[in-house]
């Protein structure tokens, strides 16, 4: 799922998109981990 988010959301490589999506993935990560 995350691999088919990403590949379609990421027309073009930008390092900064990159880690903005792998620091809201993270995020998300750690919300799930508390519930």
């Amino acid at each position: 799922m995350y691999e088919f988010f990403i590949t379609h959301s990421f027309p073009w490589n930008s390092t900064c998109l990159c880690s903005f999506y792998l620091i809201f993935f993270f995020q998300i990560g750690q919300v799930i981990s508390r519930i």
